[in-house]
C-alpha cells in the first residue's frame, strides 16, 4: 500500500457515533475472521504437524502424538520409526534399582572405593586402589579419582582423554584417545597408571549407571533364556552398547533375580582380551537408588557359560560412603 493511502486514512474524520459504529463493525469482522480460521485453517495446520518433512534434513520425519494435556508425548527417529518401548525385564530391573524418574534427578555420585585382586598383580600394580574417593557424573561421562598417582594428585577421565593433575592444576601425565593405548594388550601386559585410570573410570561409569543407562538412546536390549544356578532362577538381559560408549565390550549379558536386582555380568574385557563373570554380592540403598557394594570378578573362557568358581577372584572391590548429588533445579 502506498504511503499516500496511510495519510488519507489518517485524515479521514468521523463523528463519535460513526466511529463507534465503525469500531463495532471492525470487531464483528475480526470475530468472523477468527471463527473462519478456527474452523477451516487451524485443523489443516494441526493435521500437518503429525507429519513434517524437514527441508534441511531430507529423510528426517518427525511425528507428534498429542496427549490429553495437549503436549507432544512421542516422537520418532530419523528413519521415521517410533522409539521402542522398554521391555518388561529392563523395566523390572530399573524399578528394582530405584526407578528411571529418580535416576534422572542424579547429577553426580561419590563413593569410597577399594579394588584389588590377582588381576592387579598381573598388571604390575599390586597395590590396587585403597579407599580412594571416586566421583562420577553419568550424564557427562566424567570420572575423578582422588588421590591418584603422585602425592596430592588426582586422576581425571573422559572417554577421549585421561590425565593426572596436581592440586594447582599442573598436569603430570595425560593421554588422548586412551582406548587405543590398549591395542595388542593381553591379560599379562603390564599397565602404567594411565591405563589403570582409564580402566577403573570407565568400569565405574558403567557399574554405577547400570541398569538405568540401558533406557537411553543407542542401547539395544533383549531378554534371553532363563538361567538356573545358585539355587534360583535368574533372567538374562542381552545388551548391545553404542559404539561410542566406553565399556568392557559392546555385547554383554546381565543376570537379574526374580525381584529385578543385578546378580551377574558376563563380558569380554576388550582392553585385556579376557572373559569374565562378574558377581554382585551385597547391596545398599541410598536416596532410593540401589547400588551393588561388593563385587567379585572371576576369569571365564568366553566359550564357556560358567567360570571356575574355585579360582581366586581376578578382581574384588567394595564401595562405601555413597553420596548422591541431585541436579540443580532450573529457575
Amino acid at each position: 500500500m502506498p504511503k499516500s493511502a496511510f495519510r488519507t486514512i489518517s485524515k479521514d474524520h468521523h463523528s463519535p457515533m460513526e466511529s463507534s459504529e465503525r469500531a463495532a463493525g471492525h470487531r464483528s469482522s475480526l470475530n468472523d475472521l477468527r471463527r473462519t480460521l478456527r474452523l477451516t485453517l487451524l485443523p489443516k495446520v494441526v493435521a500437518s504437524l503429525y507429519q513434517i518433512q524437514s527441508s534441511n534434513h531430507p529423510g528426517c520425519i518427525m511425528q507428534l502424538a498429542i496427549g490429553r494435556d495437549g503436549a507432544a508425548d512421542r516422537h520418532t527417529n530419523r528413519a521415521g520409526k517410533q522409539k521402542k518401548q522398554m521391555i518388561p525385564l529392563l523395566k523390572l530391573a530399573i524399578e528394582a534399582h530405584g526407578g528411571l524418574e529418580r535416576w534422572r534427578q542424579v547429577h553426580g555420585i561419590d563413593v569410597k572405593l577399594t579394588i584389588g585382586g590377582g588381576f592387579w598383580q598381573l598388571k604390575g600394580l599390586p597395590q590396587g586402589l585403597v579407599d580412594v574417593a571416586l566421583h562420577v557424573e553419568p550424564a557427562h561421562r566424567l570420572v575423578t579419582i582422588t588421590p591418584f598417582g603422585p602425592e596430592g594428585a588426582a586422576g581425571f577421565f573422559t572417554p577421549g582423554r585421561v590425565w593426572i593433575q596436581k592440586p594447582r592444576g599442573d598436569v603430570v601425565q595425560e593421554r588422548s584417545a586412551p582406548r587405543r593405548s590398549f591395542d595388542g594388550h593381553t591379560l599379562t601386559t603390564p599397565w602404567d597408571k594411565l591405563h589403570e585410570l582409564y580402566f577403573v573410570s570407565y568400569a565405574f561409569l558403567n557399574y554405577l549407571s547400570t541398569p538405568f543407562l540401558f533406557a537411553e538412546p543407542g542401547f539395544e536390549v533383549a531378554e534371553g533364556n532363563p538361567y538356573f544356578g545358585a539355587g534360583e532362577k535368574w533372567r538374562r538381559l542381552h545388551v548391545k552398547y553404542p559404539a561410542a560408549y566406553p565399556t568392557h565390550s559392546r555385547e554383554q549379558t546381565l543376570y537379574f533375580n526374580e525381584e529385578g536386582l543385578l546378580q551377574r555380568l558376563d563380558y569380554v574385557a576388550e582392553v585385556v582380551q579376557a572373559g569374565a563373570s562378574h558377581f554382585c554380592l551385597e547391596y545398599e540403598t541410598v536416596d532410593e537408588i540401589v547400588f551393588p557394594t561388593h563385587r567379585r570378578a572371576l576369569g571365564r573362557d568366553p566359550k564357556q557359560e560358567e567360570p571356575d568358581r574355585s579360582a581366586p577372584p581376578g578382581i574384588e572391590l567394595t564401595i562405601r560412603n555413597i553420596q548422591i548429588h541431585p541436579k540443580r533445579s532450573r529457575t
